[in-house]
């Protein structure tokens, strides 16, 4: 019974190894900046408004969770390695002849096992609750395993292959090890000014060619260190151009490495040259809407505050102390806007923020309504305005 079950999975060995670098190469491309993410937001932002606003407000969900695909896309591998790695036992133990032996065992299925065993720890690695508590050693363990795994594939492909492998398979692993490479040979130092409007926060300053509203930078002190992710501030509506030389990032104090930035001005910092839109891109889609911010939450939202866009009807930020915090120039540009409510905490207390958000859009009945808050609050929000019929948006892990 054995034989005749082996002989049928018998086009596994050649075909699963195929659909695992399929696989492998589509969790890599979504998270592809420019060859992916920037078209895909760049289409998106042009919908016209006079597409049906249900329509729109799918999209819009659906283009910032692109890192549901990624993680079913590495899910999914696991599970047709997993596949081929049975075929190769089943195969092994029917004696049928697998190449070299190592040790009496198939070198095959230990490079397969080898593989298995790292893309375990990369996907241990992403779990919610160990990312929120252990964000370096989750950013070491996807890079450093995850790049140790792509060599093991590339191993993996020649001794199934040997020494000529197939045309399509060598395509499809060549792609890969492009798109995990590539952001990192556009990586670069450049200086950076520093303002501290307080102790609390900080204001970088970085002297080149500003991006579109929506968008977001990655700053180290290492090329090969831990990068984070902040929102790039620009005050001209013509990216890329002449005239906007500079931009900015408002990073607020809210762990260690952050702390330490605030604490001792940088000078110089690695940045990755391409730039990633995020979830508030999606701003540009709805002919209204309403920016809800928490504290430095506001950084995303200012681009479009500074430009005073038209369909942002209404500005709602909770913070402690804003002009204290954040410093006159922020403090007037939001209450500059048309229509903007701007609740002092330390003076009035923790706010309501649900119902301020419902009541809000109540008042202007905006097409969409944006948060950026931390992930309890936004998850509140969000929760609450979609049970009384609130088209609300609000980021997400893998947004």
């Amino acid at each position: 019974m054995l034989e005749k079950l082996v002989a049928r999975l018998a086009w596994k060995g050649d075909t699963t190894s195929t659909i695992v670098l399929a696989t492998l190469l589509q969790c890599v491309f979504v998270r592809q900046e420019l060859f992916f993410i920037q078209p895909l937001y760049w289409l998106v932002a042009r919908i016209p408004h006079s597409v049906p606003l249900g329509i729109r407000k799918r999209i819009a969900r659906w283009v910032y969770s692109l890192g549901g695909f990624h993680s079913g896309s590495g899910c999914a591998m696991i599970a047709w390695i997993t596949l081929l790695l049975v075929y190769q036992v089943m195969v092994y133990s029917n004696q049928r002849q697998l190449g070299v032996t190592l040790f009496g065992v198939p070198e095959k299925a230990i490079v397969e096992n080898a593989l298995l065993v790292a893309l375990l720890c990369v996907v241990s690695a992403t779990a919610l609750w160990h990312r929120g508590q252990r964000h370096n050693l989750f950013e070491a363990v996807h890079r450093w395993v995850g790049w140790g795994s792509l060599a093991l594939t590339w191993v993996l492909l020649f001794e199934i292959d040997g020494m000529h492998p197939k045309p399509e398979k060598l395509w499809l692993l060549g792609l890969t090890t492009f798109f995990v490479f590539f952001p990192w040979a556009m990586i670069r130092r450049v200086s950076v000014s520093s303002i501290s409007p307080s102790s609390h926060c900080v204001a970088l300053e970085f002297h080149d060619a500003a991006p579109p509203c929506g968008t977001f930078g990655r700053i180290a002190h290492t090329p090969l260190g831990e990068y984070h992710t902040f929102a790039i501030i620009t005050r001209s509506a013509t990216p890329y151009t002449t005239d906007t030389q500079k931009h900015q990032m408002i990073i607020a104090g809210a762990g260690d490495w952050t702390r330490e930035l605030i604490k001792n001005h940088p000078t110089r910092l690695w940045v990755r040259s391409i730039r990633t839109p995020g979830f508030m891109a999606t701003v540009r889609m709805f002919e209204s809407t309403i920016l809800v911010h928490t504290g430095a939450g506001i950084a995303p939202g200012l681009p479009y505050i500074y430009q005073q866009w038209p369909n942002v009807k209404h500005v709602l930020w909770t913070t402690r102390e804003p002009r204290v915090t954040f410093g006159d120039e922020v403090t007037d540009a939001v209450l500059a806007m048309p229509s903007v409510r701007i609740w002092d905490t330390q003076a009035e207390g923790r706010p309501n923020l649900e119902q301020l958000t419902i009541d809000a859009w109540m008042e202007h009945r905006t097409e969409a309504v944006h948060i950026v808050a931390n992930e309890p609050i936004t998850i509140k929000v969000v929760s609450a305005c979609r049970k009384v019929g609130v088209p609300c948006f609000g980021a997400i892990w893998d947004s």
